[in-house]
């Protein structure tokens, strides 16, 4: 009897020996093939800065291999896909539209996961995002695609439950049937976007461009819609029909108290049944961005400029034309481009509204009754509580006088 208990233990402990050398051994190959994995992976981002467009493009058309866990780089458990997603919005932060913008793009639509993805500013132009990797609805739940450019990109049916537009170009976006509950659209571009039984309780929408019409009428006074869905989307006017259209002037980065101030101006316009209109950076024509600046300002009825502190100048000196220069110490400016901005609008006899906070110079110092003027000052108590209700008055006068006389 003892012999057979013997015979047992040490057969037991045979077994276990195996089992332990059998789970090294494949904890052993795993590593290995994440290494391998890694290895591949650093090639192919390698590919993605070369010159070369056709390396450019086989380095891009790999990336999605990444998500695929039935492909040889996903073994192992998937090990790159979070480092793939995070490549890819890089590269989209930079890559002109093209072939490679838009294999990237689609690419992402593969990723295991969107949610709480960072994608702020990425060029997703054209991008197609159906159906997730597994076959269902896309997931882009609070994701992060603040100043991203989706001009004619699908994301039909989408899940977006809190995720963040704001100041994203959604021009001629699909949004049909996408769950946009809580999202934020504030100072997106809306032009032509398709919300055909969208779901957007709670969605807010303060100083959006381009509403599609029978959108504001659901929205309350803080820009947050109120329904569940949107129905249906009327075709868009004509251009030059319909509403008067506001050119506003601004900085594309502000502080936190200046992007308040931006939102009340861009809420006034709205309210005042005006499209407001901004044309920034990624909208430039860049052989000539005064130019399109200019086509801007000639199509719309007003400006307004709004020319909080950008530029700081501790001691330099200033002449005004050919005359002596003066010391200038410790004055803050605008951004130059207000100042260009309202020159055109001042040339072309535009009603202009100018907000100024701090700044000082140039337009920010005409006197409140030059010819077409109106002058905000934030720095006076209360102006900033009341901007909104200043702009919905200003729009007013304009709609109702016929000599710019505010």
């Amino acid at each position: 009897m003892d012999a057979w208990v013997n015979l047992a233990a040490a057969g037991l402990a045979v077994l276990t020996g195996l089992l332990g050398l059998t789970q090294y051994l494949n904890f052993k190959s795993k590593r290995q093939r994440q290494a391998e994995v890694g290895e591949a992976f650093a090639r192919v981002v390698s590919g993605l800065a070369a010159g070369a467009e056709v390396e450019r493009l086989s380095s891009a058309a790999l990336l999605r291999r990444f998500f695929d866990a039935k492909s040889e780089f996903g073994q192992a458990g998937l090990p790159y896909a979070g480092d793939a997603t995070k490549v890819i919005a890089a590269v989209l932060r930079t890559e002109a539209t093209g072939n490679v913008q838009k294999i990237l793009a689609d690419s992402l639509a593969s990723a295991p996961s969107l949610r709480s993805a960072d994608l702020q500013r990425a060029n997703l132009q054209g991008c197609y995002w159906g159906k997730g990797s597994n076959g269902q609805p896309l997931d882009l739940s609070e994701a992060d695609l603040y100043g991203a450019d989706l001009t004619g990109a699908s994301l039909r049916g989408a899940l977006m439950f809190k995720t963040t537009f704001r100041e994203a170009n959604l021009a001629r976006c699909v949004l049909d049937g996408a769950d946009c509950r809580e999202a934020n659209f504030d100072l997106a571009n809306l032009r032509e976007v398709r919300l055909n039984g969208t779901r957007l309780r709670g969605a807010t929408f303060r100083g959006a461009m381009n509403l599609p019409p029978g959108l504001v009428s659901q929205l309350d006074a803080d820009g947050v819609f109120v329904g569940e869905e949107f129905d249906r989307v009327p075709a868009p006017s004509p251009v030059g029909a319909g509403a008067r259209r506001a050119f506003v002037s601004a900085p594309s980065v502000l502080a936190e108290m200046d992007q308040i101030a931006l939102e009340q101006i861009m809420h006034g316009v709205t309210k005042a049944g005006w499209d407001p209109v901004r044309y920034l950076p990624f909208q430039y024509n860049h052989a000539n961005p005064p130019a399109g600046v200019l086509g801007q300002i000639r199509d719309c009825d007003a400006v307004i400029v709004f020319g909080p502190p950008q530029v700081r100048i501790h001691v330099g000196s200033f002449a005004q034309s050919v005359g002596v220069p003066e010391e200038v110490r410790d004055q803050v400016t605008p951004s130059p481009w207000n100042q260009l901005e309202a020159g055109m609008a001042v040339g072309m006899d535009k009603p202009l509204l100018v907000v100024r906070r701090i700044a000082e110079g140039g337009v920010l110092d005409l006197e409140s009754n030059f010819p077409t003027l109106r002058l905000i000052d934030l720095g006076l108590t209360g102006q900033l509580s009341k901007l909104s209700e200043s702009v919905i008055r200003w729009c007013g006068e304009i709609d109702h006088s016929t000599n710019h006389t505010i």
